[in-house]
């Protein structure tokens, strides 16, 4: 039998993070202040499973290598760290399956490789992603999932709080939704995983964009495949925002299950099934009510329902 392979990957744009975002970075195509506060962090458990981390040594290309049961982490900085690491995913791994589906998908097949590079300047050279802070990937032979990776620098801001739960989010739905998750949803949730200011950063330009009519037709948003639009600070800040506004109508699993029977029938049946959202139209009069302060906003804390580090 013969395979495609397809690789797709998802970016953490240097934005997001609190990088300096210009015409260097991405190609964004152009703020204002509005705010929205959304964060509840998930219930703190006390029996965490324990994580027993394996240190394998060096592999061929000298590059030091960890284990635990889901992971498998490729590095070069000290044990302690990259045990830390390894836990802190073993830990934000269940929690994303359980907030999006409402179990721990005994689908996990195989480690995700997670490749840590030393420095943001070394990630960029080896990988080429100059305007990322991280990246995950995962590679398709035919329908299957045959590699999930994940990249991720050491030393940026907000590693733990930010760059390792968006970036474990992008392999959690690799798995969940077969590798078919469509591009504003992936990054929408994504984002939804980080902390309540980082979103807020993100949501704060929406306003500036509406009034320069730099806004997306949200069936061009949730369709588009092409970069010159999905690389836009324009398409990150409104995958979220409508992600958050989905999310509010109902929870989080039913956006999943809408996103999953999407694939099958195709956007305006999955929104008529499970919103009472008729069609684009509907949906883009609903969406604006909510992101521009015309309809009320959900409750306090909704977005992130992510365990807060414990390595701030």
């Amino acid at each position: 039998m013969q395979f495609a392979a397809k690789a797709t990957f998802a970016l953490s744009l240097l934005f997001i993070f609190g990088y300096r975002a210009d015409a260097e970075l991405i190609s964004g195509r152009a703020g204002n202040a509005r705010k929205d506060h959304f964060r509840i962090p998930e219930k703190n458990t006390d029996h965490e499973p324990a994580v027993t981390v394996h240190h394998l040594g060096k592999n061929p290309q000298g590059k030091q290598v960890a284990e635990s049961k889901n992971f498998r982490v490729i590095h070069g900085q000290s044990k302690q760290l990259v045990e830390k690491i390894i836990r802190e995913a073993e830990r934000i791994r269940p929690a994303i399956h359980r907030q999006w589906f409402g179990d721990v998908s005994v689908e996990w097949d195989g480690k995700v490789l997670i490749y840590l590079h030393d420095s943001h300047k070394l990630y960029a050279d080896k990988t080429k992603q100059w305007n990322a802070l991280g990246h995950a990937r995962t590679l398709m032979l035919g329908n299957e999932i045959s590699l999930r990776s994940v990249h991720l620098p050491w030393g940026v801001p907000n590693f733990f709080e930010d760059l390792m739960p968006h970036e474990l989010t992008h392999a959690v739905m690799a798995v969940r939704l077969k590798g078919r998750t469509p591009r504003w949803a992936n990054e929408g949730m994504a984002m939804m995983s980080e902390t309540e200011e980082s979103q807020e950063r993100m949501l704060s330009r929406l306003d500036e964009y509406r009034k320069n009519d730099d806004l997306f037709a949200l069936s061009v948003l949730m369709t588009t495949e092409e970069p010159e639009q999905t690389n836009t600070l324009e398409y990150y800040s409104q995958s979220l925002s409508l992600v958050r506004f989905l999310v509010a109508q109902r929870d989080k699993k039913t956006f999943t299950s809408f996103i999953r029977d999407s694939l099958v029938i195709g956007y305006e049946r999955a929104l008529r099934a499970h919103y009472g959202i008729q069609n684009y139209a509907d949906l883009d009069r609903r969406w604006r009510e909510h992101a521009f302060g015309a309809g009320p906003l959900p409750p306090s804390g909704f977005a992130r329902a992510m365990p807060a580090s414990r390595w701030r």
